[in-house]
């Protein structure tokens, strides 16, 4: 169901290969997905939820790795067409090294008109190996959670393929 266009020039298929290329509107068959949000109980510490924009980040990730068929809207109605709401019940990520685990576990629940249609859970740990000083600009724990979150959206991606959904 979620097949991204894709656009290949012979010449760089060697070198970079192919990415989906994004539209630039949601299908008539979209799910919208709006901002991920936090679990009443989620262990996650405020320095994590104030800087590392964990609730744009993931619905944006499963946007990319859906080819757009999940379309990221933070203003989506909750109760009208098809809605994937993403909440993190956890994230590890204290405030060591680099190479110390980072961590998230998310559930993820397709609705439709209100009416829950399937439900998913994820986890997913990182870190770097550490053989010398960090590369240039990957060092944070925001870093860290921004390749988990990525993860989390294949994740969520791959999963959507293989839920039953109805038409609209």
């Amino acid at each position: 169901m979620f097949r991204a266009a894709t656009v290949c020039l012979g010449i760089f298929w060697s070198t970079v290969g192919c990415r989906p290329s994004m539209p630039t509107e949601p299908p008539p068959d979209a799910i919208y997905a709006p901002e991920a949000s936090f679990a009443e109980r989620a262990e996650v510490s405020d320095s994590v939820r104030a800087s590392c924009k964990v609730q744009s980040n993931l619905p944006r990730y499963v946007q990319r790795y859906t080819g757009g068929q999940v379309w990221f809207d933070p203003a989506i109605d909750p109760s009208v067409g098809r809605r994937l709401e993403l909440t993190v019940t956890q994230i590890s990520a204290p405030g060591a090294p680099p190479m110390v685990p980072r961590s998230m576990t998310i559930r993820a629940r397709l609705l439709q008109d209100g009416e829950p249609l399937a439900s998913f859970e994820a986890h997913r740990v990182t870190s770097m190996s550490h053989a010398g000083p960090p590369p240039r600009g990957f060092t944070g724990n925001c870093d860290l959670l921004r390749r988990v979150s990525a993860a989390l959206g294949k994740d969520v991606a791959r999963w959507l393929e293989e839920v039953e959904i109805p038409p609209p």
